[in-house]
């Protein structure tokens, strides 16, 4: 299970209170009372982006040993580019842009292969039900409004384009639903 934070202050603040885990306790073993902070996430570029917390079983603690993962908002777990990227992408598709047109000015660069971003709308695809389940009151009929080669695109680009007018903050949308946006 993972929990994202709007910064790293307020990440090791939550790992440090007793108060704040007492409330969240691990899902393997139950037992809400056995966190210790075990150590920082890191991205290849050395940049923190994430905090480990352990339910120990050391040092007279009786937790499962199992660890449980703590992020920034901005960063997506075990994703390469940022929440940032990913919606520059979605917003790049929505205007009309080719898939890999708009995978290249999401990203900044053209010296990596676009087969990313085929990841990225499957990843998206399967959380469909997520973005739906957001957007209060529309129907059937408005979920078509956008027009691509794909069938299945139209529906995940017209869904997208009506959960974006509808969510006021997309860049702590993490943190809101308190899970990754794909």
């Amino acid at each position: 299970m993972q929990r994202f934070f709007a910064s790293l202050r307020d990440m090791d603040y939550f790992s440090r209170s007793l108060d704040c885990l007492s409330k969240h306790p691990c899902s393997h073993c139950q037992r809400n009372d056995q966190w210790v902070s075990h150590g920082y996430v890191y991205k290849q570029s050395g940049e923190k982006v994430g905090k480990r917390i352990l339910c120990g079983k050391r040092y007279g603690k009786r937790g499962c040993g199992h660890t449980r993962q703590l992020y920034l908002q901005h960063i997506i777990p075990q994703r390469r580019y940022t929440l940032s990227q990913l919606l520059a992408f979605v917003c790049a598709l929505i205007r009309g842009l080719t898939v890999e047109r708009a995978y290249v000015e999401a990203v900044g660069h053209t010296h990596s292969s676009h087969r990313q971003s085929w990841r990225w709308l499957s990843a998206l695809w399967a959380r469909m039900s997520c973005f739906r389940n957001e957007v209060p009151g529309s129907s059937r009929s408005d979920w078509s409004s956008l027009r691509c080669r794909s069938r299945r695109l139209s529906i995940l680009l017209s869904t997208l384009k009506h959960w974006l007018i509808q969510v006021p903050d997309k860049r702590s949308v993490q943190c809101c639903w308190q899970r990754r946006f794909c």
